[in-house]
């Protein structure tokens, strides 16, 4: 059996990545129920990060999972609450969007292929790499910026206490939710 070369395994799994990221994209935007789309949301997240990642940037790879994934998370709790019971009928997709929803998608990878292959990207230097690293940042973040740091996650946490909150009080229970507690 012929060895593989480490550049040969880093492009099959940047191609599995890059297949991944886009097959859940698809599933995101083609599934019918909102549970199942932000799974295929997560799916391309995931993927998109594994990109990043093997493109270099371990913080925004970092990044893309913690907020990304957390959002979903978020995301999913509240769809869970909100969305109808699997009884009710759903209502049918509009054809007539999803034809220039595709255009519209295609015109903006093509966009993107087109500043990619005409662009002239400058490469950046050893310092400026090693300024922006995870160790670097994760240094900045609990010594410098800690007080920020944590007034942000405090921030973040009241809004979703509140936003439960909300959502637990304008949402009126059902008929037989009422005659399961009289």
């Amino acid at each position: 059996m012929p060895e593989l070369s480490p550049e040969t395994l880093l492009n099959a799994a940047l191609g599995l990545l890059i297949v991944m990221t886009l097959a859940g994209a698809v599933l995101a935007v083609t599934l019918r129920k909102v549970f199942h789309n932000l799974l295929g949301f997560g799916l391309s997240v995931i993927g998109g990060a594994g990109v990043t990642l093997i493109l270099g940037s371990e913080f925004v790879a970092l990044m893309q999972l913690l907020i990304f994934l957390g959002g979903i998370a978020i995301a999913m709790v509240f769809a869970v609450m909100m969305s109808t019971p699997n009884e009710q009928a759903e209502e049918p997709r509009s054809a007539g969007a999803v034809i220039p929803a595709i255009l519209l998608g295609l015109g903006f990878t093509a966009l993107i292929c087109w500043a990619m292959l005409d662009g002239n990207f400058p490469q950046s230097s050893p310092y400026v790499a090693e300024a922006w690293s995870v160790k670097n940042i994760g240094l900045l973040l609990l010594t410098d910026y800690e007080l920020p740091f944590e007034a942000i996650s405090i921030l973040l946490l009241a809004a979703i206490i509140g936003s439960v909150l909300i959502a637990r009080r304008t949402r009126e229970p059902e008929p037989s939710e009422e005659a399961d507690r009289g």
